[in-house]
């Protein structure tokens, strides 16, 4: 019955070592940590020590190899303590892990011989080599073997106690236990040697040290996740400032922007309004000024829309819509401003696709008006629409190409920045408009160009609704 349940309470230790060692060995091929390798395998090789004791406790007869794979395993166990704590002190001395190795390899060929223990004889009585209660012999190397485990024990206190000084507050936890292990290491070889009266204490020791590692693991774990947390929150907080300083910088722009914009159509209306004051005044001059005041009031009108529309979050309502028809309309409206001539190849199975026609409409309207005045509306616009495939996203892409003069590498790569034109009556918001549209559906916008060779405004539309998905919510514009 002893024997039952000592193997019963070696058998809690077995699941213990091995549940541990299983997780350090799995956190190391994800965090790739070579100390937690190397305790993981600590812990295995005690789990294997603990079944093959608990094995012999319950035996029937002296199985002499059990005992002989619980003293490899005890072996392994011990160097790869000590090589844990070569790394996880961080000393220079651990470059000595392969010669402790290979000094290890030598005892477990030894071991396999019966060069440390064998099976106890009739005759072995007496100088405190037998080992009476397990019945087996310790031999004069065996007893090296004991001494070389114990300096190794030694030495992994005083590289953890150096880790300890060094301020690691880490290292206390194991320092703890290796110092009791140690301990409970020298009691046992005591009682071994028959010097004092006992039972084996040795699962006791192992369990404490594996113990005080795994919660040195799991206090330094919880330590960088409170770092990590008050990082994340200065990381926000840094980052809401940042984002109002933007916001500021964004209002100062958009500040210069409309004064600019402003100022000289309110110059010329103030001019036509004190013209128009003249009594002199002829008819025509009359219908002059008057035609002025409409185009400038025009221009302002389109300026305001422009920014609220730039400024204001617009919800897209996707449904099925007909590229071509929108595609005819937007023609349509540009007949008045010149010459213009288009040339369009679309695909049958991209004549529909599901999007906001309104805010399509609008993306249409800018790409078509930016080619028009490419050309000074002039010339011929070629338009493309295909099936077109982005990642997982099935959708429809929408080219618009023109044959003006282009742009440079430089201008190219700064198109779609809000406020940034290269026109003197621009405003720098089409564009920005019109990619935010894009991206409220999911799609991309994408601008190639060449001085000289023109320019091609692609978009690439998916044919699905992700307005919910994506988070960011737009309002359609109002129909013409």
């Amino acid at each position: 019955m002893q024997a039952q349940y000592l193997a019963g309470v070696l058998s809690a230790f077995v699941v213990s070592y091995l549940g541990i060692g299983a997780s350090f060995c799995l956190q190391n091929r994800i965090e790739r940590d070579p100390p937690k390798l190397t305790f993981g395998l600590h812990s295995l090789a005690l789990g294997v020590c603990a079944i093959a004791v608990a094995a012999y406790r319950v035996s029937a007869t002296d199985s002499y190899w059990i005992w002989t794979v619980a003293t490899g395993a005890e072996l392994m166990a011990l160097v790869l303590m000590l090589h844990f704590a070569l790394l996880f002190s961080g000393s220079a001395a651990r470059h000595f892990a392969p010669v402790a190795y290979g000094a290890t390899a030598l005892l477990q060929i030894a071991n396999l011989c019966r060069g440390l223990v064998r099976p106890a004889s009739a005759g072995d009585a007496g100088a405190g080599w037998v080992l009476s209660h397990i019945a087996v012999r310790v031999t004069p190397l065996g007893c090296l073997a004991w001494a070389l485990a114990s300096v190794a024990l030694l030495a992994t206190v005083g590289l953890l106690a150096r880790a300890v000084r060094q301020g690691r507050r880490e290292a206390v936890g194991p320092l703890a236990g290796s110092v009791v292990a140690t301990a409970i290491w020298c009691r046992d070889a005591l009682v071994v040697l028959g010097v004092i009266d006992g039972h084996w204490l040795g699962p006791l020791g192992s369990g404490v040290l594996v113990v005080s590692v795994a919660d040195a693991y799991l206090f330094r774990h919880a330590r960088l996740s409170r770092d990590l947390q008050r990082d994340y929150v200065q990381l926000r907080d840094a980052q809401r400032e940042l984002r109002r300083k933007e916001q500021l910088t964004a209002i100062g722009e958009l500040a210069a922007v409309v004064a600019h914009e402003i100022r000289n159509p309110l110059a010329i209306i103030s001019n036509s309004v004190a013209g128009l004051r003249r009594r002199e005044l002829r008819d025509d001059e009359k219908e002059t000024l008057l035609r002025i005041l409409g185009e400038e009031s025009a221009r302002l009108n389109g300026l305001i829309s422009n920014l609220l529309t730039y400024a204001r979050p617009v919800v897209p309502r996707p449904q099925q819509a007909s590229i071509r028809e929108l595609l005819d309309r937007t023609i349509l409206s540009t007949s008045s401003k010149g010459p213009l001539e288009f040339e369009i190849t679309a695909d049958t199975d991209a004549e529909r696709v599901s999007v906001d026609p309104h805010l399509l409409r609008h993306v249409l309207d800018n790409l078509v008006d930016n080619a028009g005045q490419a050309m000074n509306w002039r010339g011929t616009v070629q338009i493309a629409v295909c099936a077109a495939k982005k990642g997982n996203l099935r959708g429809v892409t929408i080219a618009v190409r023109d044959r003006g003069e282009g742009m440079n590498a430089e201008v190219c790569a700064r198109a779609k920045n809000p406020f940034f034109t290269t026109r003197p009556t621009g405003t720098g918001l089409g564009l920005a408009i019109v990619d935010r549209i894009i991206e409220a559906h999911g799609g991309e916008l994408t601008i190639e160009s060449a001085v000289g060779l023109g320019t091609t405004a692609m978009v690439f539309i998916p044919d699905h609704d992700p307005g919910g998905a994506r988070g960011e919510r737009f309002a359609p514009l109002d129909p013409d």
